[in-house]
């Protein structure tokens, strides 16, 4: 795949298809078809008397509400400007020399990688698993060092991965990091996050919401 573009340009969708832009929906970016949720702009609204002051520079009201509300402790939250902000952040943090990713999968995985210059091997899904990578099958290729993309629920398949075949994976490669890319979780109805285990084996995991 030598072909990387990100998705969210709906003047050029919009020409392509000869419709309005209104009428575009663009499955290939992170972003409710449906608009933002009335309780975000209507916080939002009330938080606008408190939106004159600097921000703290570590978050750490943001973490600390995050740890509340996810019942987790509030080192294990960063955040950044987007799921794309931090999935080009992870190589160049982790310094990673060696990366597998299963592909088709969302580009900005590999365009991470390859512009830290770490090695990328992909690994070719099939069709007739709906392209859903087999965790246990992607372990075998990812040596001690290397980090494995991954997207729950798949990008662009939408299917759910083998949560107990992952964490079997991640306990027979316990020097692989595993990265976890939860952008659409909350369109998988009974689904539960991995952002639990993600924190009790913060060595292993790191996990995009």
């Amino acid at each position: 795949m030598n072909s990387f573009s990100h998705g969210g340009d709906l003047k050029s969708l919009a020409a392509d298809a000869g419709r309005p832009e209104r009428e575009i929906l663009d499955f290939s970016v992170n972003l409710r078809p449906e608009g933002m949720p009335e309780f975000i702009a209507s916080a939002l609204w009330k938080a606008m008397d408190a939106a004159v002051p600097y921000p703290s520079p570590d978050m750490a009201e943001l973490r600390e509400l995050a740890a509340v509300h996810y019942g987790l402790p509030s080192g294990c939250f960063t955040f950044g400007n987007g799921a794309n902000e931090l999935i080009h952040a992870l190589p160049r943090a982790l310094e990673l020399k060696r990366a597998v990713i299963p592909e088709p999968a969302f580009s900005e995985y590999r365009l991470a990688c390859l512009r830290h210059g770490t090695d990328v091997l992909s690994i070719r899904t099939e069709e007739r698993n709906s392209f859903i990578p087999s965790p246990l099958l992607t372990a075998e290729q990812a040596a001690g060092g290397s980090a494995v993309f991954l997207a729950n629920p798949c990008n662009p398949s939408g299917g759910l991965l083998d949560v107990p075949a992952l964490r079997q994976a991640v306990r027979d490669r316990p020097g692989v990091i595993w990265i976890i890319d939860e952008s659409f979780i909350d369109y998988a109805d009974g689904t539960e996050s991995l952002l639990r285990d993600a924190a009790l084996c913060p060595t292993w995991w790191s996990c995009v919401p």
